[in-house]
């Protein structure tokens, strides 16, 4: 491991690999330790190498280096300074608050001895919170998902058990004839709900070591944690547990309905003759069919709403084309560009080298692009109060060549793009986006004011603004668009840059036309092997809403489809009990038409009151998708609507199936039917 003289400026730079980078480069060699390996153009000694699952998530970390404070290798990667992120391990029974109050100590301290050290609020903050903030509330909610679904399969479950019990109302009489107690009537049924919920468990613990591989296809590459994602023993115990939990749960009312057995009725029954059900159990059952379907209903409502949601996201107006937009890193190493005027001649040679290329329609280099970090920094106008740099309204400003907007594909509203001319000793200026304009100069024409931004090492200097574009989702369709402002790349030249190449739709990587380039400039430059399209960033802003959307729609397909059969179930249950009756009816003169009404008549009450209940059901749980919800009301009532509409088309199929099977019942039959 690392030992604190590695720090020190006047030791050889060491690394540590990756697990992983170990076994793709080295091929896992154990002597790799006390090699050599360049980083940049300057040597490194291997130390060490983590074990596997180390930070394995895509996008890692490959290998590790101490920071040198001042060292040639450190300002590689380095060059307005340092900008590191902090973690630290509390001591045993330090809590957050006395660990942040110490710093705040530290901060106050640093502050009086370094007047230019900007002092502002410090706060702790849980590494797992940093890694799961964004997807806590999916996560949650897929719970709150499952958990209803699992609640429907249990209800449907319970209404069998009870239809399964009125079946075998003389079994149990003759068991309690023979002596056998209520409770021990009970307990027998509840061992077999047990016995089934077990059987279950054990077969969906099966089941999910074959489906997980095929769910994390569909998970986004970025979701934190993704790489720890397995069926694991606990996760095995949870749901075995939740399968016995459920199956005493949900067997213990029909258990002890079915248990009250009255042996005068049940004894007179004959042979095989369904006893007749109470009253209170047909209720029972009923009440059941109204939970069910106000669970499916609002899960599907929730469903719904993210369908909408995710439809709305594909339809905003991204202010450029990014499908077309290829782009990659570029370092300039310190050492053979260490001034402005050796860095634009790179820019300008490279620029010669790409404009010239016909399979490429636009090329522009800038600090940053769309989907990736751009700067942000206080905005201070000309002629009103500067105020505290805290204070200050936060802008988006991005570095830009002359054709960054012909490559984005972004209209002018208003002046004029930048120049050849607006270069490094040239009067500074600005581009706004027409967000910025409006939010900053509402009701003036923004051009011919005076900007800046703060706070500034060079002391005060003011950009006119010279154009107003429009504006650029940066950060994605789902994120609000920040004020934005573009600065010509010459007069704020930076050795860590973008490339960015429009091409031809269908064309292809133009990553080797780029090498090239880059190469004939400096044959020690290190080139891009692949430039990656803007599009496939979109993609990943989009894949978690996607991702949400899809196990929302499989769960409540499965809620749909356990509700049809458990209405289902519950008719035919209903017909096979009403036999002799429809016979009756038939051979007096009833038309088909009437016994199929009057069999969807006895489900049509249970089926309104859960289509009821779960709209009530439905507009409360649907703030819960308030956070993942875009541009679409919670109480949205198209969705609401359509929803009602295919539940109760799914309801009725499952009422119409056994009703169609009553008015086909052969009256001579089924007046011997008992």
């Amino acid at each position: 491991m690392f030992h604190a003289s590695d720090a020190r400026t006047d030791k050889p730079q060491v690394v540590i690999l990756n697990y992983a980078l170990w076994k793709t480069r080295f091929g896992g060699r154990e002597d790799v330790i006390g090699e050599t390996v360049q980083l940049g153009h300057f040597p490194c000694a291997v130390i060490g190498v983590m074990p596997p699952g180390f930070l394995a998530q895509p996008g890692g970390p490959e290998l590790f280096t101490v920071i040198q404070i001042d060292s040639k290798l450190s300002s590689d990667f380095s060059t307005r300074g340092m900008l590191v992120e902090t973690i630290g391990r509390l001591k045993p029974g330090v809590t957050l608050e006395l660990g942040a109050s110490d710093l705040q100590v530290i901060n106050e301290r640093l502050a009086r001895e370094h007047p230019a050290h900007a002092k502002s609020a410090i706060t702790l903050v849980p590494l797992l919170e940093t890694q799961v903030k964004e997807v806590r509330p999916l996560l949650l909610l897929l719970l709150g998902a499952v958990s209803v679904l699992l609640l429907i399969a249990c209800v449907n479950v319970a209404n069998l058990l009870l239809a399964r019990g009125s079946m075998r109302q003389k079994e149990l009489a003759l068991r309690a004839a023979l002596g056998a107690g209520r409770p021990r009537i009970a307990r027998q049924l509840l061992v077999e709900s047990v016995l089934i919920a077990t059987i279950a468990g054990l077969a969906g613990a099966g089941l999910a070591y074959g489906m997980l591989a095929v769910l994390l296809q569909f998970a986004p590459v970025d979701l934190p944690r993704l790489a720890e994602v397995r069926v694991a023993p606990p996760a095995l115990a949870f749901a075995l547990g939740v399968s016995i939990i459920t199956g005493l749960g949900f067997g213990l009312l029909p258990a002890w309905q079915c248990s009250r057995v009255d042996l005068t009725t049940a004894l007179k029954e004959g042979g095989g003759r369904a006893a007749s059900d109470s009253r209170g159990r047909r209720r029972l059952r009923s009440l059941l069919v109204v939970v069910e379907i106000s669970l499916a209903l609002a899960l599907s409502v929730g469903a719904g709403l993210l369908l909408r949601s995710v439809k709305q996201l594909n339809a905003v107006d991204l202010g450029y084309t990014p499908d077309v937009v290829h782009v990659s890193r570029i370092l300039l190493l310190p050492h053979r560009y260490p001034d402005g005027a050796a860095r634009r001649a790179f820019v300008d040679r490279a620029l010669e080298q790409l404009a010239g290329n016909p399979q490429l329609r636009a090329v522009a280099f800038s600090n940053a692009f769309p989907h990736h970090q751009n700067p942000f920094a206080g905005l201070v106008i000309q002629g009103q109060p500067e105020g505290k740099p805290a204070e200050l309204p936060r802008v988006c400003i991005t570095s830009i060549t002359p054709d960054f907007f012909r490559v984005m594909n972004n209209p002018l509203r208003a002046g004029r793009w930048f120049t050849e001319r607006d270069r490094d000793g040239a009067p500074p200026v600005a581009i706004v986006s027409e967000y910025f304009a409006r939010k900053h100069f509402p009701g003036e024409d923004p051009l011919g004011k005076r900007i800046d931004v703060a706070p500034s090492l060079q002391g005060r200097v003011w950009r006119e603004i010279v154009g107003v574009v429009t504006d650029i989702k940066s950060a994605g369709p789902a994120y609000p668009m920040p004020p934005q402002m573009y600065v010509p790349f010459d007069q704020a030249l930076d050795s860590d840059f973008m490339v960015a190449i429009r091409v031809a739709p269908g064309a292809p990587n133009p990553a080797p036309v780029v090498a090239a380039a880059i190469h004939s400039t400096d044959p020690e430059m290190p080139v891009p092997t692949m430039m990656t399209c803007i599009a496939e960033y979109v993609g990943h802003t989009m894949a978690i809403h996607r991702f949400t959307l899809f196990l929302f729609t499989v769960s409540a397909s499965i809620a749909l489809l356990l509700s049809a059969l458990g209405i289902y179930a519950v008719m035919a249950f209903s017909v096979t009990q009403r036999t002799q009756e429809i016979g009756v009816r038939m051979a007096l003169g009833a038309a088909p038409g009437e016994i199929m009404r009057l069999v969807l008549a006895q489900a049509l009450p249970a089926i309104v009151i859960g289509l009821v209940a779960g709209i009530a059901l439905a507009l409360s749980g649907a703030t819960l998708l308030r956070t993942l919800l875009f541009e679409v009301r919670a109480n949205d009532p198209l969705t609401l609507g359509l929803t009602i509409v295919i539940l109760a088309v799914v309801a009725f199929l499952g009422c119409w199936l056994p009703a169609r099977r009553a008015t086909r019942v052969d009256p001579m039959v089924a007046l011997r039917h008992e």
